[in-house]
């Protein structure tokens, strides 16, 4: 993966911690209440970088610090227009592998309906709208995987928003040093299909629910999954770690 964000990678980031939604605006105008819908894009970190290129990247959007603690960034598209402008087309081209594959088809039949047809003081058209935004909430609690095929770009944006390094190093026992490369999930289906493009690592249950795919083997990060990490440049916060993670694996396995 280059420099530049790409779609795909896009799309793995919001896979892994992007929220769609459909949100209803009542709005006063002349005593009477007109009430509106439009689609959003809520993305959450602790750290704002990812989310000003995420921003530049799609061409729209704000980034604000959020929450009672002000301790976490968000990036939000809130205006139709512009989510139908700049977003929906990335969206409808390429293919998400978790539920929100789910969330967007639903989505989309809603932003198509507000295109189309949608009046704001039509109480069928509310209760349509209210239907699919109750579809759309019951969509997130499903525990879905699509059939597309898994690209690397797709897997280091979702590796962005979900996954980890971790090492620990003993400089006088090579044996006592542990490296992990590892995503948790509660979609052991997604961890599964993941662990079958790579060719390599393992799955395991973490606890309840709970999953996780792992690449610990020196021999397999080494010839396999360092080349690749080496060559790829991540986006958010986690770059500096990945940079950390591999001169920590290259001081003890002098490669």
């Amino acid at each position: 993966m280059g420099k530049q964000l790409t779609n795909q990678w896009l799309i793995g980031f919001i896979d892994g911690d992007g929220y769609l939604g459909l949100e209803r605006i009542n709005r006063k105008r002349n005593n009477k209440i007109d009430v509106f819908y439009r689609p959003i894009l809520a993305i959450s970190q602790k750290k704002p970088i990812v989310l000003y290129k995420i921003k530049s990247f799609i061409g729209c959007g704000s980034v604000n610090l959020k929450g009672k603690d002000r301790k976490n960034y968000h990036y939000r598209i809130r205006s139709s227009a512009l989510f139908i402008k700049y977003l929906y087309p990335i969206l409808k081209k390429n293919n998400f592998q978790t539920n929100k594959q789910l969330q967007f088809d639903i989505l989309s039949e809603a932003i198509d309906f507000l295109v189309t047809k949608y009046e704001p003081n039509n109480l069928d058209h509310q209760i349509y709208l209210e239907k699919l935004d109750k579809k759309l909430r019951e969509a997130r609690l499903l525990n879905y995987c699509n059939t597309n095929l898994i690209t690397l770009d797709w897997f280091f944006g979702f590796f962005e928003a979900e996954g980890c390094f971790y090492f620990n190093i003993d400089i006088n026992n090579i044996r006592k040093c542990n490296f992990l490369f590892k995503v948790t999930q509660k979609n052991e289906l997604l961890l599964k299909k993941i662990q079958k493009f790579f060719g390599y690592g393992f799955i395991k249950k973490e606890r309840d629910l709970i999953y996780c795919f792992e690449i610990t083997s020196f021999y397999t990060i080494k010839d396999k999954l360092f080349p690749i990490l080496e060559k790829t440049l991540f986006h958010s916060e986690k770059n500096v770690t990945r940079i950390q993670w591999l001169k920590a694996f290259r001081l003890i396995t002098k490669i």
